[in-house]
């Protein structure tokens, strides 16, 4: 059984786990979608190509994880920027698994196939999907915050997180303006990340839990450095060193250390603003009552 099928069936159980774990215990939820990460991420780092199969099964497991976690979020009578952003950034593993789909059938896409394919797929994994998750917890946090100039910079993190992943997703075209503005964008939004993340992390909590997602707020520092390497035209690594760098750095010290920690620290969500402008509640526990409970 090569690395691909061993990353693969980690992978494939953490989806439904995610799943379960919503309704289980919320805390679980982040540690799930964590493994997830690092496992989709290591397997597409693997030198072996996934069979077909695989990759449709994978990409249909997606394809119903984000249902389930988008059509709630729409329901909901008012929208919340951190909770609609969590649901939304559940429908980029999807991509990933489109190009997932790519490389394993020996096709291309816009020109490219085999590798780059699936380094496109890893992208839209931790790049797109693990980044965009974490910066919605921490919202939980931030968007409550007294000052004005926090709850202004976290929504415009949310915000901005699709857009400066579409101009890295265009940079595969190979325009180099592409690519560096791609990676400046990303620079930017995760340094200020960083910032909103530190606020939560000096806010109190579980010290073990607070101190792995200060690490995990850090690690961009250096995987970004890399990326930048790249889009300069430096390129002092391989495709393939840059999947196992680049990638497994950040699928694994970003995505899946930041999950865990933000799974420690078990961020409620929010409740909705009342209507007639008094304060909202702080945070709420959608977790159902335990039944026979008064």
């Amino acid at each position: 059984m090569d690395a691909f099928v061993l990353g693969f069936v980690a992978a494939a159980t953490a989806l439904p786990l995610a799943t379960w774990a919503d309704r289980a215990a919320r805390h679980a939820t982040p540690i799930a979608l964590g493994l997830w990460i690092v496992a989709a991420v290591a397997a597409m780092s693997a030198p072996s190509l996934p069979s077909l199969l695989l990759a449709l099964l994978y990409t249909g497991g997606a394809l119903g994880l984000a249902g389930l976690r988008l059509v709630p979020a729409l329901e909901r009578p008012r929208l919340l920027v951190d909770e609609l952003a969590i649901a939304a950034a559940h429908a980029l593993p999807i991509g990933g698994g489109v190009w997932l789909v790519i490389a394993a059938s020996g096709g291309n896409l816009l020109g490219f196939g085999g590798d780059w394919a699936l380094l496109t797929a890893s992208h839209f994994h931790a790049a797109g999907f693990g980044a965009w998750v974490m910066a919605g917890l921490v919202a939980r946090e931030n968007l409550d915050a007294p000052a004005r100039s926090t709850r202004a910079a976290q929504r415009a993190v949310l915000l901005l997180h699709p857009v400066a992943y579409g101009i890295v997703a265009a940079g595969i075209t190979g325009a180099p303006a592409l690519e560096q503005l791609g990676t400046a964008s990303y620079l930017a939004l995760l340094t200020v990340q960083a910032a909103l993340t530190l606020r939560v992390v000096v806010a109190g909590g579980p010290r073990r839990g607070r101190a792995l997602l200060a690490i995990s707020a850090l690690v961009p520092a250096a995987s970004m450095g890399l990326a930048a390497d790249w889009a300069l035209g430096a390129r002092s690594l391989q495709l393939s060193e840059m999947a196992l760098t680049h990638g497994l750095l950040n699928a694994l010290g970003f995505c899946g250390l930041g999950l865990l920690a933000l799974g420690r620290l078990d961020l409620a969500p929010r409740a909705p603003r009342a209507r007639d402008g008094n304060a909202r509640q702080t945070h709420v526990d959608p977790r159902p009552e335990p039944l026979g409970s008064p």
